[in-house]
């Protein structure tokens, strides 16, 4: 019965999240050592949304029942009082919420309080046996369960769990007392850190940030290495960390129209930064040489400028080729022998779907420029190994897939139309040409899926709802220009003139409403 109050409880604060303290405050429970931190605006992103989950006939209706088989008059009061403000708990579920993970395991969230008190007596008509588990002191509030470790005050509510327990790492892995996070001092906290001050500028509906430095730290503590006999991967992984030491800060904001997500690096010193920006990897932007061969519209398309040379060089100098040396061990085969064939750009798409094909339904495309000669001694090694693979001269014909290279690009494809195009010269392609001078690129067209999708679902009972949620989004893509430390991804929606929560969340009732609890 206490583990159903408990989710009651939880789900109370989740079910809040969408209807209809300030940050230094909250940000002061999160420890200096945080390896990821986000912070929700709750408030603003429910009013984005234009949505109360509450006011769905389906929800109304289990909510309904769920009132119906409340026996406790105290407890069918405080569900109505929620129902109609949320923050009536005593906490500010319409505010900031974060979350964050430091570099010991602890993983956790943070509220702000609007009524200590107020708090303490809603938890307690839950279920009254919690009040027996409250600790009081001095104006503050604790109690620790098997779900993690509860503290809060008269400003600050903090829930934290040991992750290393809650996913099995660690056996000495034990629960983390809540009071400690409840009282850092702002030096001791997150919010006292160079760090904070970029992850605090601007308003954002989501603001993030992610340390190396603390990531390697909380793999340690979780044992996810240690496990195993391969320790000297995680000594190489922590040797680039000591040479390329970086964080994160990013952003996700919901606009009229799309989604926008912005990612800078901030390095720990300048001399990391300037040894970062010496690699070669950082200074070899897309040429735009394959452009010709990918479809105008891809599904999904991924693109890097990667050469053999430069690729090796950076392994070297950041000291992992014992990582590299041992995979190859491992597979018996010399992975350099296939780094040292690309020489150039590369580009995977995802061009169609399509289900009548029962043979190869998706069509797939890659190319990449290459070294010809170290490519053909890489194929000779293969083909002799593997007797399904056929070739001709430089083409090979594997199930229902083409392979092979012509001049220095080497191609692969799933679709004979596809291949007959590159056999042709491909053809001008201005659409990608926004691939030239990125270090990397991810877009796609989610009208071009959906029209290969909907003619297979069109007998289908969910056939409305499939329609409604392919049609959200129009395009997406990366925008990663070379020597900028800002990256950007972007999420086109159909529905130009409207916040793109509310899109998704008009979908969502929609989906509610229409699809069959059965």
């Amino acid at each position: 019965m206490k583990k159903l109050n408990y989710i009651v409880l939880l789900t109370m604060i989740a079910l809040a999240t969408f209807s209809c303290a300030k940050k230094d405050s909250l940000a002061t429970s999160i420890p200096e050592n945080a390896m990821m931190v986000m912070r929700v605006d709750v408030k603003s992103m429910a009013q984005k949304a234009e949505y109360s989950l509450f006011e769905n006939e389906k929800i109304k209706a289990s909510l309904g029942m769920l009132k119906a088989a409340i026996d406790n008059s105290n407890q069918k009061k405080l569900l109505d009082n929620f129902l109609k403000n949320p923050n009536s708990f005593g906490i500010n579920l319409l505010g900031d919420a974060y979350f964050f993970v430091s570099a010991d395991g602890t993983g956790g969230v943070v509220f702000a309080v609007n009524d200590a008190k107020r708090l303490y007596n809603n938890i307690s008509v839950i279920d009254s046996g919690f009040s027996r588990d409250i600790i009081q002191k001095d104006g503050s509030y604790s109690f620790i369960s098997n779900t993690g470790s509860y503290a809060w005050n008269k400003n600050r509510f903090v829930a934290v769990i040991n992750l290393g327990s809650f996913v099995g790492f660690g056996e000495t892995a034990t629960m983390v007392d809540a009071n400690k996070f409840l009282n850092l001092s702002k030096a001791e906290s997150f919010a006292g850190t160079e760090a904070y001050k970029k992850f605090s500028l601007g308003k954002n509906d989501i603001a993030a940030f992610y340390s190396m430095k603390y990531y390697m730290d909380a793999l340690e503590q979780l044992s996810l290495y240690s496990q195993n006999q391969n320790l000297f991967v995680f000594e190489a992984l922590k040797g680039v960390y000591q040479n390329y030491a970086y964080s994160v800060v990013g952003s996700i904001n919901f606009e009229k129209g799309k989604i926008v997500s912005k990612a800078t690096m901030l390095f720990d010193t300048p001399e990391i930064e300037k040894r970062y920006k010496a690699l070669k990897s950082y200074n070899s932007p897309i040429t735009g040489d394959l452009n010709n061969f990918i479809p105008a519209n891809p599904i999904f398309c991924v693109a890097a400028h990667l050469e053999g040379k430069n690729i090796i060089e950076d392994i070297n100098a950041q000291k992992i080729s014992v990582i590299i040396d041992s995979i190859s061990k491992e597979i018996n085969f010399d992975l350099y022998r296939i780094i040292n064939v690309f020489n150039g750009d590369i580009v995977v798409s995802l061009n169609h779907i399509d289900f009548t094909n029962e043979d190869m339904p998706v069509a797939v495309s890659l190319f990449a420029k290459i070294d010809p000669a170290a490519l053909n001694s890489l194929l000779d090694s293969l083909t002799a190994k593997n007797a399904d693979i056929k070739r001709i001269d430089n083409h090979f014909v594997f199930g229902e897939c083409v392979a092979g290279f012509k001049g220095d690009v080497f191609y692969l494809m799933t679709n004979d139309a596809d291949y007959q195009k590159f056999i042709a010269g491909g053809e001008q392609n201005p659409a990608m040409d926004k691939l030239k001078g990125q270090v990397a690129f991810v877009g796609g067209d989610f009208k071009v899926l959906k029209d290969d999708i909907l003619p297979a679902l069109a007998e289908s009972m969910y056939s409305y709802i499939a329609n409604e949620g392919l049609s959200l989004i129009d395009t997406y893509e990366s925008k990663a220009p070379q020597g900028s430390d800002t990256f950007e991804f972007v999420v086109n929606f159909t529905g130009k003139d409207k916040n793109s929560l509310a899109s998704i969340f008009k979908f969502i009732d929609n989906a509610i409403n229409n699809i069959p609890l059965y």
